[in-house]
């Protein structure tokens, strides 16, 4: 045989094997979340933009995520029940969780439970990467369609953290070409190697990302007042329109002291948000956390206090903010009591609920 056709042999090879395992990657997509044979298949499906940046697309579904034909996730909604909203970025949307055991799906459960009736739609407008800002221009629209009695707001710190920086993304161009073994394979790589490469690796586009502008210990003030008066122009919107809020603080995996074999959670944590050190980050959480407390007593708005009811442990959090199916169910319970207390005293002011109230679960 002529040497000089082993090179292009090796490259059809190549190309017959990768086809090969491309046309399997497609085929068991399509026979286990009946997503399409042609075309792209990822998280994107889920997303279509506008001026506020990604939202969800009406029937999208990628894996187990599957959107209505409003763009919410979750199921159809029925016209003739009351509303609760939830409101809020990838924890309340949920990641990790098993089909369906994301808060907003438990909480519709316990309240049916402890109601002994199916007299609330949870509905769940959240959406990854949302924060307070995001929130805020899309809740007229949201409003207006739903007529909620209650909205569960649960803030994701960092995206609204995020937005003070700069304007929200628009729309990405699509890639011409889509493989869906480039990011099967990606995922196995990254389940495959050790937290002794992966950490420094993060540590490394973190460090590339701040080489110029650095990092900050602490939250400025005058982020920490940019996101009191979201609160205040969210809770504000809400109540004007006749929609009982209920303010959730933010839990994190985290206690006061992070362990060295939890800093790697931490690090993976800041990739996406590298203009705050792992200092920063947790400063944050106490500075917006405490912003939450304090707005709820002055206006004597309900609040749940998640960040000290939920142990920060890997049992209830399945990388640094985002829920395990038992976490969830702790949040959706702690949630639920409140509501069932806003039914009882319509007309009262609830005081702020603190950890002793939820003795916190293991």
């Amino acid at each position: 045989m002529n040497a000089n056709w082993l090179p292009l042999r090796a490259v059809l090879s190549l190309i017959i094997v990768l086809g090969s395992w491309e046309l399997l990657a497609r085929l068991d997509d399509t026979l286990r979340y009946d997503a399409p044979f042609f075309g792209a298949y990822n998280s994107d499906t889920l997303n279509e933009y506008d001026a506020l940046g990604a939202k969800g697309k009406p029937n999208a579904h990628y894996l187990r995520w599957k959107l209505n034909s409003l763009g919410y996730r979750g199921p159809e909604l029925n016209p003739g029940q009351d509303s609760i909203l939830c409101i809020g970025g990838s924890e309340t949307f949920g990641s990790y969780e098993s089909e369906d055991m994301e808060f907003p799906r438990q909480l519709e459960k316990d309240l049916e439970l402890q109601l002994g009736e199916k007299r609330f739609q949870v509905v769940n407008v959240a959406f990854p990467r949302d924060g307070l800002p995001t929130a805020i221009g899309r809740l007229p629209h949201i409003l207006g369609k739903l007529q909620p009695k209650l909205a569960v707001v649960y803030p994701s710190l960092a995206n609204s953290v995020a937005r003070y920086r700069k304007p929200a993304p628009q729309g990405l161009p699509q890639e011409l070409i889509n493989l869906r073994i480039s990011e099967k394979a990606w995922d196995e790589l990254k389940k495959a190697l050790p937290e002794s490469v992966q950490t420094p690796a993060k540590e490394l586009l973190i460090w590339r990302a701040t080489r110029h502008e650095g990092a900050m210990h602490r939250l400025p003030d005058s982020y920490v007042q940019r996101f009191r008066l979201d609160i205040e122009r969210l809770i504000d919107m809400l109540t004007t329109n006749a929609v009982r809020p209920i303010l959730v603080t933010h839990a994190t995996r985290f206690g006061v002291i992070v362990p060295p074999h939890e800093r790697p959670i931490l690090v993976a944590w800041r990739r996406f948000y590298p203009y705050l050190t792992e200092r920063g980050l947790l400063d944050m959480e106490l500075q917006l956390n405490e912003v939450i407390r304090q707005f709820a007593r002055e206006k004597g708005v309900a609040v749940v206090d998640a960040a000290r009811g939920i142990a920060p442990s890997s049992a209830n959090f399945a990388d640094a903010v985002h829920f395990t199916d038992q976490g969830s169910a702790i949040l959706a319970k702690m949630i639920a009591d409140e509501v069932l207390t806003a039914l009882r005293h319509p007309d009262a002011s609830s005081a702020v609920r603190m950890a002793r109230e939820y003795p916190r679960q293991p």
